[in-house]
């Protein structure tokens, strides 16, 4: 499906195949499955569920009475997400309401509820406007609309009661119908088991099979035991394992050598001293066995999970180097072992920027134990490295609040004081269960507010449990069902597998415990071998003894020379002279001979280097030391003393710029340097030494001269424009600048700026440093009428060296500015019958231009002026006053509106209007008017009758008025201003409902006339009078109608109890059916015979079998053989 578009809400976790093929003949192939999980995003908006009004939208109308108390609800609002996760958590807000202080919204129930009672000025209409956003990271919402009509509390009597009726109603047919549930349930549970025992009984008997023991194979049980063969293939060796534990499931991991058995078990891999003890898994098979529980370890069985694949394997081949090579192979088992790597995650609180706080409100009248929220943690490891426990790492009062350890729940330890504070911040931190325990911290902000302010948050927990309850009850019922079901088709399929079921033959297996284990090492040596050379010191080759023999036992020795001698390599040679005789023992004696070198001029002086090369600034100060210039003689005496001076070349001009200081050979300054004059100076310096006959050496010293900042630019403003219309185009041309530098290099490049506030610029010319000064802004006189520009120029040297020059430039008005008016529309409320004439408000228009620019005059406009109002409005055409020339009644117009046109002077001329909404305000200037008791000839007055029997609190009649005002004008109170029996009748001051105060007695009189006066509740109250006759007669004629609810309440439980009857009559009959349908199966089962079966110690078995059963000959099946 190229191109298709995936939607979680449609379908789920799609997976689909890969084939590859090759191009071979034949051609082979492999596949493999991609499962495709499909992550959920916020494309879902909410949807309201109620309230619905009957063209779809979501609005709705509810009644309630005006006498109800804080905390009464009122309705509540259902809105379903199709996300799922984090984005279908719905919250409900109030966008609007008439009176926020009268209605609450739970912001997580969408629960509506009052938050204080009615008073006598509240309207009768509100209308809530309630947002339901979900929880995305970019939140889609929906929108509800509610109208609460707050009425008297005798028209809303049964809506008041309607919910809580219906309420009690459907919790009392929840709770028959779990009972009922209950009973069908045990009632199955117990016919089940009778039918098991009753199939138990019924079946026919077993014959066991007889069998020779083997001694390595010990029976303890001393029963019959059906073996399980595995059979190992290491060499000629079988390895089997038996027990009765062991089921027919059981197998062996493929390539596992036979050192791993693997049961269906779903534990993980297993070890230690406890796993061996009789009663486990491993203790229970070496039992049955007869393997000593101690040599388990050594002999390398394992429990592995036959289920879940939790290891890799991969095979070790070992090959000798014979002819011809043998090999055998290992498989190598690899368990993956959890560590604690995985630190906990923190599923709540969670904030709406993803870190774990939250925000928590309680009142402050709450007891000890009062749940506040619940810390929920979630951590990825297994086993005891995902256990959790929840600690506080830090409390603002530690006594009043405690966190459960195991479960992160937050509850109240003690009440509220009056000196606890109103924020609390607890810091919860969520350790693992790990060797090295990881952890996670959420943040709880508690805060402790008023109860009648918190009072939608003090029900929010109440009205979740409730819902949590109804949630709960509904799961229960499908549970219910559910585990019915299941253990309804567990049944059908024990029978069905139990009548289906082969006979089991066993067999007998040989036992071999031998394993070999074998492990060596090697250490490779590294040699190293060190040599040693031979050292030879070097004789003196200057100098030669002789010895001459002049006869007569004399002989003279003579030091002859051999070589030159240079004294600037060695200046003196110590000798020694040793003379020995011809005696026994010989004699000898020492002679130290010190030849001293002395010198001769050879060597000239030497500089350290032919050419020097220096920087000197410009402008430096006289006797600044430039560069010293060092040549040395290697003779001595005045043979090597060295004199400077000037060479022929440098004398003249250069001996007055600098001096060379003879006996140092340092060069200083001795006049002026400037750059702009010469750039750089060639010094030739010679060196002499004072031999006899002397000789010289000479070099060159460069000294180049470096520019310093010493010159500022210079600014020349030609071509300026003094004045500049507000209207000029950008790029208008203002002045020309040009910019100088004496200077050269970074010194003399000037760059030219101006403020950033100016809308000009200074734009570049053909000309070097020249630039033109233009409009790059529009400008507007009436936010800036002139402009003083600052041009700066700046040259790059360092440091920079700036110029200033200052230029004014005027800008001229032009008419670009309308008349404003300070705001648009006006709203004028005025006051109904007002005198003609009057002036009824004052429009003002400013223009932010100039002179007759800014002249204003005012007049009607005529396109959008009602026309019933056009001859009763006048206005000033110089200051904007207007005037009514008629006055206004309320009840015949309420608002009208017209317009105001300011227009100036300017040319061409520029105009604005305002709209002005006029609200005509209500006087009390109407009474009362009776609507009913209205007689025949329209006066007020009335005539009732009541049966004499009545009992107090009996509505006998009402009197209902108009007033055609509105608002607090138009607020009708009802009081009796004459009663023949003031003790017998009552009226209700704001219904005008009449009642009986208590019952007639035998002394009342038949007929009674009360006078009832209506009154508004304007400042200067206006009031209407209403006659009422009322006569008591006798109770027959109203006896059928008072016995009609309790009738119809009476015929609706006895239809609900007959259903309930036939259901559970239906019920208990289908399932005896069942019961009775399965015992008749079981009862016509054939019966099934067991085959016998002869031990053998020693089990044969065919090579390449892996699971055999010896039958004994008799079998026909078999023959004996497998």
């Amino acid at each position: 499906m190229p191109g298709a578009r995936f939607q979680l809400e449609g379908a789920r976790d799609p997976d689909f195949q890969v084939v590859a093929k090759d191009s071979g003949t034949p051609s082979l192939s492999s596949n493999v499955t991609v499962n495709v999980f499909i992550l959920d995003q916020n494309d879902n908006a909410p949807v309201i569920l109620s309230p619905v009004s009957a063209n779809g939208s979501a609005e709705g109308v509810e009644e309630i009475p005006r006498n109800v108390n804080a905390g009464h609800s009122v309705t509540k609002v259902r809105a379903y997400d199709a996300d799922i996760g984090y984005n279908a958590w719905l919250s409900f807000s109030l966008q609007h309401a008439t009176d926020s202080s009268l209605f609450g919204l739970e912001r997580y129930s969408g629960h509506i509820r009052t938050l204080r009672s009615f008073t006598e000025t509240d309207e009768a209409e509100h209308k809530l406007v309630i947002v339901v956003k979900d929880n995305g990271n970019v939140s889609l919402s929906a929108t509800a609309t509610v109208i609460i009509n707050a009425v008297e509390p005798k028209e809303a009597f049964a809506a008041s009661d309607t919910k809580s009726a219906v309420q009690t109603e459907e919790e009392d047919n929840v709770t028959f119908y779990l009972i009922i549930t209950l009973g069908s349930v045990s009632a199955l549970f117990l016919l089940s088991i009778i039918g098991l025992i009753v199939m138990q009984c019924s079946k026919p008997p077993d014959n066991s099979s007889k069998y020779s023991r083997d001694p390595n194979y010990a029976d303890t049980s001393g029963s019959g035991t059906l073996c399980h063969s595995i059979q190992y293939r290491s060499g000629d060796k079988r390895y089997m394992l038996v027990g009765p534990r062991m089921s027919i499931g059981s197998a062996i991991v493929p390539g596992s050598n036979g050192n791993t058995l693997v049961v269906p078990d779903h534990r993980r891999r297993i070890s230690g001293e406890e796993e061996l003890q009789i009663g486990t898994l491993v203790g229970n098979i070496a039992k049955d066995l007869g393997i000593d529980r101690g040599t388990i370890a050594d002999r390398n069985l394992r429990i592995v999970t036959g289920t879940k694949q939790d290891l890799f394997q991969f095979q070790v081949v070992a090959k000798d180097s014979g002819t011809p090579s043998l090999s055998s192979n290992v498989t190598v088992n690899v368990f993956i072992l959890d560590q604690n790597d995985n630190a906990p995650v923190i599923l709540s609180p969670v904030s709406a920027n993803g870190s774990a706080e939250g925000v928590e409100e309680i009142p402050r009248n709450v007891n000890a134990g009062h749940s506040v929220t619940k810390v929920r943690a979630y951590d990825a490891d297994i086993g005891y490295n995902a256990w959790l426990s929840f600690s506080l790492q830090h409390a603002t009062d530690s006594s009043l609040f405690s966190l459960e350890r195991y479960s992160g729940h937050i509850r109240t330890l003690r009440s509220f004081t009056e000196t606890d504070e109103a924020e609390h911040k607890l810091v919860i931190v969520v350790k693992d269960n790990g060797n090295v325990s990881l952890s996670a911290t959420a943040t709880v902000i508690i805060n402790a507010v008023e109860p009648k302010e918190a009072f939608a948050a003090s029900d929010t927990k109440s009205a979740v449990q409730t819902e949590e309850e109804d949630n709960v009850t509904f799961y229960l019922i499908i549970t219910l069902g559910s585990v019915s079901a299941l253990f309804l088709l567990s049944i059908i399929g024990l029978i069905v597998m139990q009548c289906s079921k082969p006979p089991d033959n066993s067999s007998k297996y040989s036992r071999d415990s031998n394993y070999a284990d074998t492990s060596g090492s090697g250490t490779l040596c590294h040699s190293i071998q060190y040599r040693s050379g031979d050292k030879r010191l070097s004789q003196n080759e200057n100098f030669e003894l002789k010895v001459e023999d002049l006869g007569e036992n004399n002989k003279i020795p003579v030091l002859v020379l051999l070589k030159p001698l240079d004294r600037e390599r060695v200046s003196v040679y110590e000798l020694i002279l040793t003379a020995f005789d011809g005696g026994n023992p010989v004699r000898t004696d020492v002679l130290n001979i010190s030849i001293i070198v002395l010198d001769t001029n050879d060597n000239a002086p030497v500089f350290d280097k032919q050419k020097y090369s220096v920087t000197l600034s410009e402008n430096v100060a006289i006797g600044t030391f430039v560069i010293q210039v060092n040549a040395t003689d290697l003779d001595s005496g005045d043979n090597g003393a060295v004199e400077y001076a000037f060479g022929e070349p440098s004398r003249g001009r250069l001996s007055e710029l600098f001096d060379l200081d003879r006996e140092t050979g340092e060069i200083r300054v001795k006049g002026p340097i400037d750059f702009e004059e010469k750039r750089s100076h060639e010094i030739n310096v010679r060196a002499m030494d004072k031999g006899h006959v002397p000789l010289a050496a000479h070099c060159n010293v460069f000294v180049r001269v470096e520019d310093v900042n010493d010159n500022k630019p210079d600014i020349e403003i030609t071509s300026l424009l003094g004045h500049i219309p507000e209207n000029a185009e950008l790029g208008t041309v203002v002045a020309l600048v040009g910019v100088t530098d004496l200077d050269s290099g970074p010194n003399g490049q000037v760059i030219c700026t101006l403020p950033e506030n100016v809308p000009f610029e200074l734009k570049a010319t053909s000309q070097t440093n020249f630039y033109s000064l233009v409009t790059n802004g529009y400008l507007d006189r009436e936010q800036v009428s002139d402009y003083v520009i600052e041009i700066t120029a700046r040259d790059l040297g360092t440091p920079a060296l700036s110029s200033f020059e200052s230029i004014r430039v005027e800008v001229s008005d032009v008419n670009d500015n309308k008349p404003a008016f300070p705001q648009n529309p006006y709203t004028l409320y005025l006051l109904e019958n007002g005198a003609p004439g009057a002036c009824i408000m004052s429009v003002t228009a400013h223009d932010s231009d100039l002179n007759e620019n800014a002249q204003v005059s005012y007049m009607l406009g005529r396109d959008f002026v009602d026309t019933n109002i056009t001859p009763f409005l006048n206005i000033n055409s110089e200051n904007g006053n207007i005037y009514a020339l008629k006055n206004f009644d309320f009840e015949t117009m309420k608002t009208f509106k017209f317009q105001v046109v300011a227009k100036d002077s300017g040319t061409p001329s520029l105009s604005s209007n305002v709209t002005v909404n006029v609200f005509i305000l209500d006087q009390n200037d109407n009474a009362p008017v009776i609507l009913s008791p209205v007689s025949a000839n329209g006066s007020a007055e009335g005539v009732e009758e009541i049966p004499r029997n009545v009992n107090a609190g009996h509505s006998v009649t009402k009197v209902r008025a108009y007033d055609a005002d509105v608002g607090y004008n138009a607020w009708l109170s009802f009081s009796l201003q004459h009663a023949t029996d003031s003790s017998l009748f009552g009226l209700e001051r704001y219904s005008g409902q009449i009642r009986t105060l208590r019952s007639f007695t035998e002394t009342d009189e038949a007929e009674h006339k009360l006078v009832i006066v209506v009154k508004d509740n304007g400042n200067v109250s206006l009031s209407a009078t209403a006659t009422v006759i009322i006569n008591a007669v006798e109770p027959k004629e109203a006896f059928a109608a008072s016995d009609t609810k309790s009738a119809v309440q009476t015929e609706e439980e006895d239809n609900v109890t007959f259903y309930l009857i036939i259901t559970l009559g239906s019920v208990s009959a289908l399932f005896l059916l069942s019961i009775i349908g399965l015992i008749v199966m079981q009862c016509s089962k054939p019966p099934d015979n067991s085959s016998k079966y002869s031990r053998d110690p020693i089990t044969q078995t065919r090579p390449g079998a892996e699971h055999c059963a010896t039958a004994s000959s008799t079998d026909p099946e078999t023959n004996g053989t497998c």
